[in-house]
């Protein structure tokens, strides 16, 4: 099932992608300059001075892992919620990512972990992005909030969300988490529950 407010949300984003994202024009104005920031791959020969390593995969101590505004923001008639999760490069150096992030909702007894949306599922492929000092990557995640058994009373046994106390977030191929606020009794994590891989930039889906 396609994300259904994606739509909103993505119009509620498009006046912090110019300041948390990574536009072409910095991106350019930073390759100009020597900063190793590139949209899917690799720096191109000759970016880096001679004697410079190439750009290091990111890890968590270099990432500031934060959730998009509008936390949650539903369909409310379709019983869905989606947000952005952010990761900002907080070093002195460019870094790289690819893949999908690793994504749990827990509560005391319980948690359910976010399943990758594969492009045959209506997602996108993986691609390397490099997050030039400052950049942002994101990575879109989404959930059904309502019981899949169709009853009209939320428990912990049909919606393994509600009452989560935590959201944990983990950079690809890395083992250290991030604990984020659950979403809130109102949008908990039911069903569903699935994450694209990430993308330059703050939007979360390309």
């Amino acid at each position: 099932m396609r994300m259904t407010g994606r739509g909103y949300l993505l119009a509620a984003l498009a006046a912090t992608v110019a300041v948390a994202g990574c536009t072409a024009a910095d991106a350019q104005a930073n390759s100009a300059n020597g900063s190793p920031a590139t949209a899917n791959g690799p720096a191109a020969p000759g970016t880096f001075p001679a004697g410079r390593p190439a750009t290091p995969e990111c890890t968590a101590a270099d990432l500031r892992i934060t959730v998009s505004p509008g936390y949650g923001a539903n369909d409310t008639a379709g019983g869905h919620a989606e947000l952005a999760l952010w990761f900002t490069n907080v070093g002195a150096r460019g870094c790289f990512m690819r893949g999908y992030p690793g994504v749990e909702v827990s509560r005391p007894g319980g948690a359910l972990n976010a399943q990758r949306e594969l492009p045959g599922d209506a997602g996108q492929a993986a691609s390397q992005v490099t997050i030039p000092p400052g950049g942002t990557a994101s990575a879109w995640l989404g959930w059904e909030f309502f019981p899949r058994d169709g009853s009209g009373t939320v428990t912990t046994e049909d919606c393994p969300g509600y009452h989560a106390t935590r959201l944990l977030v983990t950079v690809p191929d890395q083992t250290t988490s991030t604990v984020l606020a659950a979403p809130n009794a109102e949008t908990p994590v039911c069903w569903e529950f699935v994450v694209d891989p990430v993308v330059l930039g703050a939007a979360g889906w390309s």
